[in-house]
């Protein structure tokens, strides 16, 4: 289709930049038909198609590309926006987890992790009204889908974005308007009409004037043939036209759901802001990285009655996973 296009723009602009190009200066100046200053204008007319219809070509393609590559482009970035929101979820469930183990002296395992992440999602899901958060309900009813022990296994962030392309697939969808559908149609219909009839006629009009065709009434089949081509091609663009935005307005509807899920996660999430000193950090929390050398402590993190939070500094047990003395992180805990 888009090459149908930037084809059809292409002669449109050629022809009509060049074929009025040579009736003006002919008339002008008087020309005979078949002289040689005839022909030679007929020349520059052709090179002047050319040229211009070149050109065209090569924008409007360039320009057809780069709007499809935009609506992309912005979808996958609140995709992938969403993708790590669902992560940074599941990690501050799995974080909370890891705290109550510490706290109640039990022993961590990833599939008790993985039951208490799905005790939490179920919960939180009962708090959300389908009604009002319709996308919000049904990305909560997708996570409990979700294998959270081979999550927590792999760290697989394809586990995640495999189910978030799931959940735009299902999400609710509206059809494009009827009008918009026949905008696109008629504005693709007319265009691709006018510049096959324009340019032919044009063309006829060069001929007539390098004095090779005497017109459309020495062979009528011609103007029949060429008014045939036009109209199917006006008939084929009109479609793909309509087709082309039916599928812009679908992307764009997948990315304000996106957008419309995110806001609502972040408005559903206490956030709790944990500030690391140079010998402590948040235990069990795996986005926490430094150098070797300031792994010396490490902190237990509970939460206090006052939904702030306090640190208790320990000997560090795993050194795996070290401090960053300037790092500050913001955790989303759970769901209000």
């Amino acid at each position: 289709m888009s090459i149908i296009k930037s084809s059809l723009d292409a002669i449109g602009s050629g022809a009509g930049v060049a074929w009025p190009f040579f009736g003006i200066v002919f008339s002008s100046l008087g020309l005979v038909a078949g002289s040689t200053v005839a022909l030679v204008t007929g020349s520059i007319a052709g090179f002047l198609f050319c040229a211009v219809a070149g050109g065209i070509f090569y924008l409007s393609y360039q320009n057809i590309q780069n709007k499809q590559k935009s609506l992309q482009e912005k979808k996958a970035t609140a995709q992938t926006s969403l993708d790590e929101f669902i992560n940074a979820y599941l990690q501050a469930i799995n974080h909370e987890y890891e705290v109550n183990c510490d706290n109640e002296k039990q022993f961590y395992t990833k599939e008790k992790a993985s039951k208490y992440i799905n005790e939490q999602i179920s919960i939180h899901l009962q708090t959300v009204d389908p009604a009002e958060m319709p996308l919000m309900h049904l990305l909560l009813s997708k996570l409990l889908t979700l294998n959270s022990f081979d999550f927590l296994t792999a760290r697989d962030d394809q586990t995640i974005h495999r189910l978030t392309s799931k959940l735009i697939d299902a999400a609710p969808k509206t059809t494009i308007s009827n009008a918009t559908s026949l905008k696109a149609a008629f504005l693709g219909a007319v265009g691709a009409f006018g510049a096959i009839a324009g340019c032919t006629a044009g063309f006829v009009g060069l001929l007539s004037g390098l004095g090779l065709f005497t017109g459309f009434a020495a062979a009528p089949v011609v103007g029949w043939t060429a008014l045939m081509v036009a109209l199917g091609f006006a008939v084929m663009v009109g479609f793909n036209s309509a087709r082309l935005a039916a599928s812009r307005h679908e992307i764009k509807e997948q990315r304000d759901n996106i957008n419309i899920l995110l806001e609502n996660l972040d408005a559903r999430h206490v956030k709790k802001q944990i500030t690391t000193q140079p010998q402590t950090r948040p235990r069990g929390y795996p986005f926490f990285r430094a150098p070797a050398k300031d792994a010396g402590t490490q902190t237990d993190v509970t939460p206090t009655q006052d939904a702030g939070l306090q640190t208790k500094a320990t000997p560090a047990h795993n050194p795996a996973i070290h401090t960053d003395p300037q790092l500050t992180a913001h955790i989303a805990l759970s769901l209000s």
